[in-house]
């Protein structure tokens, strides 16, 4: 089974699925069960508590799955995961009210296959890592993220969008991170979201072309002393195998993180920081 890893200093992996899901078709029903692949459009009407004997809740497959949890909840063990998105298109959303919850997973929702698949409007409490985006072309919107105990959102795929979301832990996670666009995730939007309360890093960006507008990023760092913690471009150190360029980082609001509040550390500056409101800053290339 093939799949991308997460890289984090403490050593830690985590990996991302990318191929191999079973797709058994199954017609419209009038439940929805631990262990289905939907293939239609589909509406829960009763809580999921999906235990180990599943590999994952339930799988999501585009162009036509389409998943409303419809203010209920899905529940896992912990090492049970949430949601595969995979084909193509596939959308998951909280409901009519932005209600439905995924609590307790592995990973929340892993979008997978060939991408461009839509998460809205869902709360996630308390998984591992809430939402993973292997593929390309994939939003998350209008969702909560709260009580993670490792990343908050990872992007592997480049074009992804995050848009309007709160991202945020307790400091009883220990060496939890908020969004990470990993090497690849390139030419992604992360646009007005709020990013808080982590221990390790609010925003940090391993990847090119991106555009992070508009976000509040608050509080981050508690256990890192020697970098910024706030929004950070690490360059070719770290958990990122080459330095970043050509990302516009513009209008943001980071204050109150540990050490620094923005920070980059590529030389010469290939990145664009324009109009921030921060703290603290680090390195040679911010605008005086």
């Amino acid at each position: 089974m093939k799949g991308r890893y997460i890289k984090r200093p403490s050593g830690l992996t985590r990996m991302l699925f990318t191929g191999c899901v079973l797709i058994t078709s199954y017609g419209a029903k009038a439940d929805v069960s631990c262990g289905d692949v939907i293939t239609t459009a589909e509406v829960l009407t009763e809580d999921l508590s999906c235990s180990s004997a599943f590999d994952l809740a339930l799988t999501v497959v585009g162009p036509g799955g389409y998943l409303d949890l419809n203010g209920f909840t899905i529940e896992c063990d912990f090492d049970v995961d949430g949601i595969f998105l995979d084909g193509t298109g596939a959308v998951v959303t909280g409901g009519a009210l932005s209600n439905g919850k995924v609590q307790g997973c592995g990973f929340g929702v892993e979008a997978i296959g060939s991408g461009a698949h839509t998460v809205t409007g869902i709360a996630f409490e308390g998984n591992a890592v809430s939402v993973a985006f292997v593929s390309d072309n994939n939003t998350l919107s209008n969702s909560v993220i709260s009580e993670t105990t490792e990343i908050g959102v990872a992007i592997n795929g480049s074009n992804s969008t995050l848009i309007a979301n709160e991202v945020s832990t307790s400091t009883s996670a220990s060496g939890a991170w908020g969004v990470i666009l990993q090497v690849g995730a390139d030419s992604s939007y992360i646009l007005s979201n709020m990013v808080s309360g982590f221990d390790q890093y609010g925003v940090i960006v391993c990847s090119d072309r991106n555009v992070i507008s508009k976000n509040v990023v608050e509080g981050n760092g508690v256990e890192i002393t020697n970098t910024a913690t706030g929004v950070y471009l690490p360059g070719d150190t770290f958990v990122c195998d080459d330095g970043q360029e050509g990302n516009t980082i513009v209008s943001n609001e980071a204050t109150n993180n540990n050490n620094a509040d923005l920070g980059d550390n590529n030389f010469p500056c290939v990145n664009s920081w324009v109009g921030n409101t921060a703290d603290v800053v680090e390195g040679a290339c911010f605008e005086n």
